[in-house]
């Protein structure tokens, strides 16, 4: 790891605890701000472990952020439960849920899987209109009626920092390059020997469990949920927005995409609230088209960024400090 690569890493430790502190000197729209960062870059980090990784584009993640509010809803708002049970519970349910669905969808492959991921968002969203005696329906529920903003900022950021870890061991395993190699030829990994069903399936429930957290947090931030508050299909689209801004299968990517989400997202809301959802289209049609990987990409090109994954740098020290045996040349008779 180069002397740059340990300064930047150090960093990310500061810049934690000085989040951390925030709320000693934030109050009102400030830390309201942050606090909707910190919801984006986790979106943009857990869709990134299994769509960033492995290649398959999933539009249905909001379907985990749906569920895991609607847990909160229903225990914290019908029942009463404490949210810091409740918060937990939600992501557990999510996790129990995203193991059989990912053995089912990630049977399909390119467009195939993202069209299945989008019906099943559209599928549980429409569970929770029609099913009135567990989710009341399109009466929504109500959460909370505290406002209880410091609190969910604290939980956003546990959550962060723990996906972003997740997110790093990922990058820097063994797993990260098993899924790297299942993004770039799925059938040569097969051939040489990686079990892909057991990893997509294993990044793809790590994928769903942070969702599931965040939207539980979303539930008692916004004091009232219904399914079309929650099942927004714009969840999933800024998802891949952040993700791809920042570049895919990073780790920084989703870091860089989201805080530069949130800052853009948030100015033109203020500025030009009946335009910022066109704005948002438009920004997908420029990062398509001009940087197709990323931020992070343009800064490698450009030398301001060096990135190798360490397991790799591990496998080739290791291959370079292996004695090699000379071929045997066999004697002429």
């Amino acid at each position: 790891m180069t002397m740059r690569s340990k300064l930047r890493l150090g960093a990310l430790p500061v810049i934690g605890v000085a989040a951390a502190l925030a709320p000693l000197f934030l109050a009102g729209y400030r830390l309201v701000f942050f606090l909707l960062m910190f919801l984006h870059v986790g979106l943009a980090y857990s869709w990134n472990l299994v769509s960033g990784f492995t290649g398959y584009i999933s539009f249905g993640h909001v379907a985990f952020f749906g569920i895991g509010a609607y847990v909160v809803g229903i225990l914290s708002g019908i029942h009463h439960w404490n949210w810091l049970i409740a918060v937990p519970l939600a992501g557990a349910l999510v996790l129990v849920i995203s193991l059989p669905l990912g053995w089912l969808m990630l049977r399909l492959k390119g467009p195939y899987f993202a069209i299945g991921m989008l019906a099943v968002a559209q599928a549980t969203a429409l569970v929770a209109s029609l099913w009135d005696g567990l989710t009341r329906g399109g009466l929504g529920i109500f959460v909370s009626s505290s406002y209880n903003v410091v609190g969910v900022y604290y939980g956003l950021l546990i959550v962060l920092a723990v996906v972003m870890g997740v997110t790093y061991w990922v990058d820097n395993s063994r797993f990260g390059l098993r899924l790297l190699s299942i993004r770039e030829d799925e059938s040569a990994a097969e051939a040489m020997g990686v079990d892909t069903t057991r990893d997509k399936i294993l990044a793809f429930a790590l994928s769903a469990l942070f969702p599931g957290l965040i939207g539980g947090l979303y539930a008692w931030y916004i004091g009232y949920i219904d399914p079309r508050s929650v099942f927004s299909l714009f969840f999933s689209v800024n998802m891949i927005l952040m993700t791809l801004l920042g570049g895919a299968g990073t780790f920084l990517g989703p870091l860089i995409g989201g805080i530069a989400f949130t800052f853009v997202v948030e100015s033109l809301w203020v500025r030009f609230p009946e335009y910022h959802l066109m704005s948002t289209g438009l920004a997908v049609i420029v990062i398509v088209m001009f940087i197709p990987n990323g931020i992070i990409d343009v800064l490698k090109k450009r030398g301001w960024l060096t990135h190798r994954r360490r397991i790799l740098t591990r496998l080739i020290r290791s291959v370079e400090t292996t004695p090699q045996k000379k071929a045997e040349v066999p004697e002429r008779v």
